[in-house]
């Protein structure tokens, strides 16, 4: 009995810190649109964190998606293309291709925003390789 109870209890833990979260996603998302993009960042990167500890690659996913964006809006793009990267090498390792496709879409216009054209345009062009 106490060996399960432990486990709910950890599974809980679990659920409780996934909304977490989820719930630090969209806080980000609302700072950003309010064009308080330190606080936004802070968001993101907490929920990136906690994505991390918990290996959960849906959030993980979510995380680096907007630190890229929310980068590229702040003008960034290096730290854009940084995130960018490590969406790819998530897309890569799970094999989903729309996620690839995603990835490689963020990475096509980071290149674009600075200024890199030619890799810009490779990696645009990988990307709708993969489109069936």
């Amino acid at each position: 009995y106490d060996r399960a109870a432990e486990a709910c209890r950890a599974l809980a833990g679990k659920v409780w810190r996934e909304q977490e979260a989820n719930v630090l996603a969209s806080k980000g998302a609302v700072l950003m649109a309010m064009e308080r993009f330190q606080e936004a960042n802070a968001a993101f990167s907490e929920q990136a964190e906690l994505a991390a500890d918990l290996n959960h690659r849906g959030l993980v996913v979510r995380a680096h998606r907007s630190l890229g964006t929310l980068n590229q809006m702040m003008g960034a793009y290096e730290t854009a293309e940084f995130f960018q990267q490590r969406l790819l090498d998530v897309a890569i390792c799970s094999g989903d291709r729309a996620l690839l496709i995603i990835a490689m879409l963020g990475r096509g216009v980071a290149y674009h925003a600075l200024g890199r054209l030619d890799s810009a345009h490779a990696e645009l062009s990988r990307a709708l390789q993969l489109i069936p």
